[in-house]
């Protein structure tokens, strides 16, 4: 059974998948061939108030990129913590995915793999459910509540396939939902450096990712209807 903790985790973002989303590369930059790797730090606010922080690794192993995530913060007054690896292939196609999740003495862990046309999830305490793309959509990306490592791979994605429809996995729900090109982009916070692209995203609840097009790394995850910022600490 999906507990407690991995609920309110993921309602800070997305309440319930309803209706489909649309993301899209709203500026055009020299394109970045790979994620920067290295180790980034982002912290999370909520109306102004602090979530929590969060660091992630990108790493490269012959022709598939790793993503590794640790955070830890406060949600809904618990205070909980969060692990995440997300395995991208040699064109950011998504190959797996883990997610450990622990809080109020409570612990949880959804996965997802991937093979061809294929998604397979495991939510927290559920069974096995399969997924298969459909329509335009040629690849799988993952969005798993308020954990970043998806998030984090959506620029280098949206590139790769041109901005294509795509079929979003959310483990921790074990459902599907489509995202397809948003032609409009939305105004450029103060918070993000001029020479950002941007991947947004309409629907049941819009976000907006700012990132860097020479490296591909995320500086910016803005989500208004919740009031969520989320920024990369820079040294």
């Amino acid at each position: 059974m999906l507990s407690a903790l991995t609920l309110s985790m993921v309602a800070a973002l997305f309440a319930e998948p309803q209706a489909s989303a649309a993301p899209a590369t709203a500026t055009s930059s020299p394109a970045a061939t790979a994620i920067a790797a290295g180790t980034y730090s982002y912290r999370s606010l909520m109306n102004g108030q602090s979530l929590g922080s969060t660091t992630i690794v990108v790493k490269h192993a012959s022709d598939a990129t790793e993503i590794d995530e640790q955070a830890g913060g406060t949600v809904n007054g618990v205070q909980a913590t969060a692990t995440a690896t997300l395995v991208l292939g040699a064109d950011f196609t998504p190959k797996s995915y883990q997610g450990q999740y622990a809080g109020g003495g409570q612990s949880a862990k959804s996965t997802a793999t991937f093979s061809g046309n294929n998604a397979t999830l495991m939510p927290p305490g559920g069974t096995a459910k399969n997924f298969q793309l459909f329509g335009d959509a040629k690849h799988f990306v993952v969005i798993d509540g308020l954990l970043l490592a998806g998030f984090v791979a959506l620029p280098a994605e949206m590139r790769a396939w041109n901005g294509a429809t795509a079929i979003a996995v959310l483990p921790l729900y074990g459902q599907s939902l489509p995202l397809a090109p948003d032609t409009n982009a939305p105004a450029r916070p103060a918070t993000v450096p001029a020479t950002d692209s941007v991947v947004s995203v309409s629907g049941a609840v819009p976000f907006a990712l700012w990132y860097d097009p020479a490296s591909l790394i995320v500086d910016e995850l803005d989500v208004p209807s919740q009031s969520i910022v989320v920024t990369r600490v820079k040294s």
